[in-house]
C-alpha cells in the first residue's frame, strides 16, 4: 500500500500567539506537488525550511523516492524541532511500522494521537499503521472515526474515503487462518523470528497479545460527521 498524504495545510497548523491563524502558501504547495508526485518541485518549494511541518513533507519526500527508511531521518528530525507536533509523530510511526520497528512504531503513535486526538490526519495515519499490521477491522474502524472528524479539504477526504474501500476489500478478500483479526501466517513467522529457548506455543502468545493490544491503543474518537 502506497503512502496516503493526510492534509499540512490546516490553519491550525500554522497559529500564531495572538490567536490569528495563516496558511503557509509554501507548504500548501509543497502538498499539492507531492500528490501530483512531483517530488523536485516539492523539494524545491521547501529548500531551506526548517519547521516540522516542512521536514515532514522532505520525509513525504523521501519515502516517495526510495522508502520509508529513508524518510526516518526527516520524521525525527521533525518530531526533535516540534515536540509538540502530533502530525511529525504519526508519520514518523508510519515509517517504522512500516520497516518493521513496531515498538517503537507504537511509542510514536500513542504520542502523536496524545498530542493530536482529533486531528483527521493523525487518526489516517493511525489507520495505515493498523493497516501493515495486517488489523484490517481496526484499520476499517479508524479510517471511519478519521472521516467522522472530517478534512479540512476535499482531495484528503477523497483520499480518505478511497483507502477505506480498499482496506475493506483487502479485508473481505483475505482467506487467510487468523486467530481473532491476526494472519496466523504472520504470527508463526514473527514467532520463528526470534523464538530462541522459548516454545513456539509460548513465543506465539506473547506476539499475539503483543498485536491484540494495537487494536484497543487507538483511543475512541468523540466527534461525528
Amino acid at each position: 500500500m502506497h503512502l496516503v498524504l493526510g492534509t499540512f495545510s490546516s490553519p491550525e497548523l500554522t497559529a500564531d500567539p495572538r490567536g490569528a491563524t495563516t496558511v503557509d502558501p509554501a507548504i500548501v504547495a509543497a502538498e499539492r506537488a507531492l500528490r501530483r508526485g512531483a517530488i523536485a518541485e516539492a523539494r524545491r518549494l521547501l529548500a531551506g525550511r526548517g519547521e516540522a511541518p516542512a521536514l515532514v513533507l522532505l520525509g513525504v519526500c523521501a519515502w516517495q523516492e526510495s522508502g520509508p527508511r529513508d524518510a526516518i531521518a526527516w520524521f525525527r528530525a521533525a518530531t526533535e524541532r516540534s515536540p509538540d507536533d502530533g502530525m511529525a509523530h504519526g508519520y514518523l510511526a508510519l515509517a517504522l511500522v512500516s520497516v518493521g520497528m513496531v515498538d517503537a512504531a507504537r511509542d510514536a503513535l500513542d504520542r502523536a494521537l496524545g498530542l493530536a486526538p482529533e486531528s483527521f490526519t493523525v487518526r489516517l495515519i493511525s489507520a495505515q499503521y493498523a493497516y501493515r499490521l495486517g488489523l484490517y477491522p481496526e484499520a476499517v474502524r479508524r479510517l471511519e472515526c478519521a472521516l467522522a472528524l472530517g478534512a479540512s479539504d476535499a482531495a484528503s477526504y477523497a483520499l480518505a474515503r478511497a483507502l477505506l474501500q480498499r482496506v475493506r476489500d483487502r479485508g473481505q478478500g483475505s482467506f487467510e487462518r487468523r486467530v481473532g483479526t491476526v494472519p496466523l501466517a504472520r504470527l508463526v513467522a514473527r514467532a520463528r523470528q526470534g523464538m530462541g529457548r522459548l516454545s513456539i506455543g509460548s513465543r506465539l502468545r506473547s506476539v499475539l497479545g503483543r498485536l491484540r493490544q494495537e487494536e484497543s491503543s487507538c483511543p475512541p474518537c468523540s466527534s461525528t460527521v
